[in-house]
């Protein structure tokens, strides 16, 4: 049976890579934010870009790289930290004034 699920006959013992096109979801206005995000905004500094930006600040960089190096030892793979950061700050970004 094909799928294209399954791995073909011809395929087997073979890798086959899938490259992925990865997009940042649009801007969400401010008064649609979910209630996290707009209180993490109450906390945001002249430097901070969007959400992202906020929650690295408040965690704090040497937290963050603890953590992060913690993750990856204990469980084999990134904890994906920035590329939530990215999403957050794309999805919640702060006017620019």
């Amino acid at each position: 049976m094909h799928s294209v699920f399954l791995p073909s006959p011809k395929s087997q013992g073979h890798s086959v890579n899938v490259a992925r096109a990865i997009t940042l979801p649009t801007a969400i206005p401010e008064h649609c934010w979910p209630i996290w995000a707009t209180a993490i905004a109450f906390f945001k500094g002249s430097s901070d870009a969007g959400v992202g930006d906020t929650v690295e600040r408040i965690i704090g960089k040497p937290n963050s790289a603890a953590f992060k190096a913690w993750h990856t030892k204990t469980f084999g793979k990134s904890c994906g930290c920035s590329e939530r950061k990215s999403l957050w700050n794309a999805k919640f970004p702060y006017k620019q004034h």
